[in-house]
């Protein structure tokens, strides 16, 4: 099956978006659309369902296992406004088997700082590493953990600062089973000034539902940094110390499956300064 769209028109904005990014498809019926585009020369192309997801009630699924060998099929973004962003990064779910050892499909995501004009390769998941699920001949429909999370760091971003960036996934077709993806997240910290980055702790997404994201940006090293989480009657619910904490663009992660729903305090500590931010948990 191949599918293309010759009437469909994406406006590309110039500058587009603000981060913070949110995309869990929640809200979409298919793609393309504004927001995402699809290109699909000779692969099955990408589509929302709602037949299997990480959280919410859909995901978008690329069916895979119709393609033939080597067909390409890629999920791209519409422009993102970095240029007042002093970092930023990308993370998502995917899920994926193969149907036997010997396929080799692939993943990579790829940037683009002048609007999808030139790519660069940001990330590599190779046909050694991508599985989340045992090998099967059978149609999959991924839950819990066969869900994996995918963070490409700042560094990976620095030089993509810019009014009309824009992302891609790209799978290559290896003889495997379909692909899915969900709970695609960019963050960005916003450049006001050196003080004001400072002081930024920003959740990702919020409300959360899976995994808590935290983006913290640091001018100078802090001693002994620690992370405190409380709930709304002020107890004290989890703690964490950031050993490996460093300047500049941090991304911290902790579990959330242990927390009841409601409003959260999150804590940043250290000898030099405190600083918190309110998250939801769905």
């Amino acid at each position: 099956m191949t599918q293309t769209f010759p009437n469909f028109v994406s406006v590309i904005g110039n500058p587009g978006y603000p981060p913070p990014i949110y995309e869990g498809f929640e809200t979409i019926s298919s793609i393309p659309n504004n927001d995402w585009t699809v290109s699909n020369p000779n692969g099955p192309g990408f589509e929302v369902v709602s037949t299997a997801f990480h959280t919410g009630s859909k995901s978008v699924k690329l069916d895979n296992s119709q393609g033939t060998n080597g067909s390409v099929d890629e999920l791209i973004s519409n422009t993102i406004d970095l240029s007042n962003s002093a970092a930023a990064s990308i993370s998502f779910k995917y899920a994926f088997a193969k149907r036997n050892s010997g396929n080799t499909d692939y993943l990579q995501v790829y940037a683009s700082k002048d609007c999808g004009e030139t790519w660069f390769m940001r990330k590599n998941i190779s046909s050694s590493i991508i599985s989340t699920m045992n090998n099967t001949n059978a149609g999959i429909i991924p839950t819990g953990s066969d869900w994996k999370t995918i963070t490409i760091g700042p560094n990976s971003f620095s030089n993509y600062l810019v009014s009309n960036f824009r992302f891609k996934f790209k799978f290559v077709n290896g003889g495997g089973n379909d692909f899915f993806i969900d709970n695609i997240n960019l963050s960005g910290s916003v450049s006001i000034d050196e003080t004001e980055l400072n002081q930024r702790l920003i959740v990702h997404p919020n409300p959360v539902m899976d995994n808590i994201n935290i983006s913290f940006y640091s001018i100078s090293k802090l001693t002994n940094p620690a992370l405190e989480l409380y709930d709304a009657m002020g107890r004290l619910v989890n703690s964490k110390k950031l050993y490996h904490l460093g300047t500049g663009a941090n991304e911290i992660e902790i579990p959330s499956s242990n927390l009841d729903a409601g409003w959260y305090l999150l804590v940043l500590k250290s000898q030099e300064k405190t600083i918190t931010n309110k998250f939801l948990k769905k």
